[in-house]
């Protein structure tokens, strides 16, 4: 009876009428009070409603019923970014990477998932993370230059020249024609004194893109 009410919602909710598809995941909710999944319903639809305290209130819930539904952990990293547009954003963001390390936990080839990660740690500034995070979207896609490219400038950012210096060489094998790829090597080789190879990669860089200033 519950899984009734729960597919009429959906119906309600597929055709615009959201105050009767509420309805209907509310009487779901009331036979199977334990069902993580209409509470992440629940959530979702009164996200989309404006309704973003009371959506945040029905994730928590769907946590707390079930801490290994990789959905009630996604919904509530979604509600949580969306805080991160308020006064209090990089305790938003921190609260929204840990309930998205939940989601690629229980769900490691969620490519989006890992990508909103990795962004959250760059604008974090936690470096190490972000690096890691790349990494791990690598494993699903490891043709991606843009993906070794911000593995690499974060790599460089926390200080491991030598692992951000391979990074971008492989970025490059990609795009051998990037000179992105070439001047943040040369930014690697300067930071490691390494003058000569700097000045290399910055002049290869130039020969692609006479016009760049920095």
């Amino acid at each position: 009876e519950a899984y009734y009410h729960f597919s009429l919602g959906l119906q309600a909710r597929l055709a615009g009428d959201t105050d009767e598809a509420l309805a209907e995941y509310r009487r779901a909710q009331k036979l199977d009070p334990s069902g993580s999944s209409i509470r992440v319903e629940i959530a979702r639809l009164l996200r989309e409603m404006g309704r973003l305290d009371d959506a945040e209130t029905e994730a928590r819930a769907a946590v707390a019923l079930d801490p290994d539904d990789a959905d009630a952990h996604l919904i509530l990293a979604q509600l949580e970014q969306i805080q991160a547009a308020g006064p209090a954003a990089e305790e938003a963001l921190r609260r929204a990477a840990a309930q998205y390390e939940d989601v690629v936990r229980l769900r490691p080839t969620d490519g989006q998932s890992l990508l909103n990660l990795a962004g959250i740690y760059g604008q974090l500034q936690r470096n190490k993370e972000a690096a890691r995070a790349w990494e791990m979207y690598l494993a699903l896609d490891p043709g991606n230059f843009e993906a070794h490219v911000q593995r690499g400038t974060h790599l460089l950012m926390a200080g491991e020249s030598e692992k951000a210096a391979a990074a971008m060489k492989t970025a490059l094998e990609l795009q051998p024609g990037s000179a992105r790829a070439y001047q943040i090597l040369g930014d690697i080789y300067a930071r490691a004194e390494e003058t000569d190879q700097a000045v290399l990669h910055y002049r290869k860089a130039l020969e692609i893109e006479p016009a760049n200033v920095r």
